[in-house]
């Protein structure tokens, strides 16, 4: 994920292709779940962070780790 900074001080997440996808196989293979609706929890908890803190892929897969 890179972080594109606008002219009127706003930011654009932008992800690399395939990237959100591997965070969520991620996500369900830490779980050890197929449930889809604790995947989905999960996973969008993740990925909300990583726009908030900017972290990329490597920092918001630990923090999952930690927090899975």
């Amino acid at each position: 994920m890179r972080i594109q900074y606008h002219d009127d001080d706003t930011e654009t997440c932008i992800f690399e292709e395939g990237e959100k996808e591997e965070i969520r196989l991620f996500v369900m293979d830490e779980l050890g779940t197929f449930d889809e609706h604790k995947v989905d929890e999960i996973h969008a908890t993740v990925i909300k962070r990583m726009m908030e803190t900017g972290e990329g892929r490597e920092e918001a897969l630990a923090y999952c780790r930690a927090f899975c």
